[in-house]
């Protein structure tokens, strides 16, 4: 059995030729943008699928972000730039909250500390899911047409460029997770309560205890 390739490293000789594969079923500039980025997503979900919940919730150092809370911030970061950008449709408050949004995306909140990876990969799936439902209808001109107002003012986007940043964004922060999960892993780091202990004392109590 062959190891895994490491990340960003060329493909081995012999390995034959390396695309990325367009999304079927969207335009042509859609499909190869979604397509890199559901190869992107697959990566991270491959580095994440082995952690433990509270390697997830670790912290290296008091006030740090762990993993969990960077993995809810790539679902939410999504969701917000199609809902909010893209689609112009104001998230509720409710959805907001769950994906860590209730002081906007540029802020990383920790999430509760009961939530196992399913719950992640959950947010990340269902925010992903909206992002292939939006760009579907979109052919190629649509995505070029920079008709889409700056969150901030002052200038328009282009549908394709929310798909660039989309991109762009999770890469960065698959790589940020990638070298905390090697830290966390030799290092240890800084957690108040294991996830663990904690779903352990719930299950004993009940939801009503003090």
């Amino acid at each position: 059995m062959t190891a895994p390739r490491q990340r960003g490293a060329p493909p081995p000789a012999g390995a034959g030729r390396v695309a990325v594969q367009p999304l079927a079923g969207y335009a042509p500039l859609a499909a190869r943008w979604l397509g890199a980025l559901g190869e992107s997503r697959r990566d991270l979900l491959e580095t994440v699928a082995d952690l433990t919940d509270d390697e997830l919730h670790t912290a290296l150092v008091p006030g740090a972000h762990s993993i969990a809370a960077l993995l809810r911030h790539v679902a939410g970061v999504e969701l917000w730039w199609v809902r909010t950008v893209l689609l112009q449709s104001p998230l509720d408050p409710g959805t907001a909250e769950r994906y860590g949004l209730s002081q906007g995306p540029g802020t990383i909140l920790p999430p509760p500390r009961e939530w196992g990876l399913p719950q992640f990969l959950a947010l990340l799936d269902e925010a992903h899911g909206e992002t292939c439902r939006a760009f579907r209808g979109l052919d190629d001109l649509a995505l070029q047409r920079p008709d889409r107002p700056w969150p901030g003012g002052g200038r328009t986007i282009s549908p394709e460029w929310i798909l660039y940043n989309l991109l762009d964004h999770l890469a960065n922060h698959r790589g940020q997770i990638a070298m905390l999960k090697r830290l966390v892993r030799h290092r240890g780091g800084e957690a108040a309560e294991p996830a663990s202990e904690l779903r352990r004392r719930g299950r004993e109590t009940g939801p009503d205890a003090p």
